[in-house]
């Protein structure tokens, strides 16, 4: 059994320090015989990115998650929808982890490219990152911008009479609070994507 696998059986029993212990093993071992820029430690980085997102090590998950989108980038391609669930995920933990402005720049490249090819982001995944969006820029004081944002999910959910069109508003204008749930729908959702 490989490190990596072995680390995905403690995660799965909830041991998580003996699995970020055996993630880091494998990281060690896929740059020793692949590189460190190999593709490889892509899944592992992610991994402990779930892990600690679930901790709520907000810091160590948007360390992992970064390195594992430069990996993707590189080897999957900037806009390809690999690379856009690792910008998605990342800008999810830098949200939660009140670095608004890096999360804001992750959510605007995202939908920027989401432009250019409607199926990079699926319909589900697109509305509530597009709320976390709002939530981002409310905290940056980007009312305007987070009304646009939120005008345009009101629309993807029915229009401006649909249940909770309104809630996405509201909610974000309570403040920039982030809950575990919150980060862990959207990463765990990522992570068993893969």
């Amino acid at each position: 059994m490989t490190k990596e696998k072995l680390a995905d059986v403690y995660a799965a029993m909830g041991k998580k320090r003996e699995a970020l212990e055996m993630y880091s093993s494998a990281l060690v071992s896929y740059a020793k015989f692949n590189g460190p820029g190999s593709a490889h430690r892509i899944k592992p980085l992610t991994s402990m990115g779930a892990i600690q997102v679930s901790d709520q090590n907000y810091k160590g998950a948007c360390e992992n998650y970064n390195q594992a989108y430069i990996l993707t980038q590189r080897s999957r391609g900037v806009a390809s929808p690999e690379a856009m669930k690792m910008r998605l995920m990342l800008a999810a933990a830098n949200r939660a982890a009140n670095s608004y402005d890096k999360a804001a720049t992750l959510y605007n490249e995202s939908f920027e490219l989401q432009k250019k090819d409607e199926k990079l982001i699926p319909d589900d995944q697109l509305v509530s990152s597009l709320q976390d969006y709002v939530v981002v820029l409310r905290a940056l004081k980007k009312d305007d911008d987070a009304e646009k944002i939120a005008a345009r999910v009101a629309v993807l959910q029915g229009g401006a009479d649909a249940p909770g069109a309104g809630a996405s508003s509201s909610a974000a204008g309570t403040g920039a609070e982030v809950t575990k749930t919150e980060v862990t729908s959207t990463t765990s959702t990522e992570a068993t994507a893969k």
